[in-house]
């Protein structure tokens, strides 16, 4: 018998998000790339963000007895500098909350793994056996 396999719903909206969330940091050919990506080259940042945020309230609002409701949080790794005014920015219009933490701690593992359990409401297993890491953030965006 075959084992059965989990079931992920990927959406395009929390993607574009995240992809325009990143853009607000980068700038050069990477912004040019996420700009080219989003098919936002003629829009302004901050038309982009006002929108994120309108629509996320929005999607919430649309049929309040669904329940809908979004969680994000960014564990950014602690050697990465994040500035206040993008960490603001973060969370005013994209509603994510960014945690810097040490990769390297044998906690952080168990605290990834809780906070993921919390977002998911316990519905899956825990996300991660161990943290890459070479890796600068992980981002936790879950509709539910």
């Amino acid at each position: 018998m075959e084992k059965e396999k989990p079931n992920w719903i990927i959406s395009p909206f929390n993607v574009s998000a995240v992809l325009s969330l990143i853009a607000n940091g980068a700038d050069g050919n990477t912004l040019a790339e996420l700009q080219n990506a989003l098919g936002t080259n003629e829009i302004m940042m901050n038309e982009i963000n006002s929108y994120y945020k309108r629509m996320s309230e929005e999607l919430v609002n649309l049929d309040y007895t669904s329940g809908l409701s979004f969680s994000r949080v960014a564990f950014v790794n602690d050697t990465v500098n994040i500035y206040g005014s993008y960490a603001d920015l973060s969370h005013k219009m994209f509603g994510t909350w960014i945690n810097r933490i040490d990769y390297l701690n044998p906690q952080t593992l168990n605290m990834l793994n809780h906070s993921y359990n919390v977002l998911t409401n316990g519905l899956f297993p825990p996300l991660f056996d161990q943290i890459p890491e070479d890796k600068m953030a992980i981002y936790l965006n879950m509709a539910k």
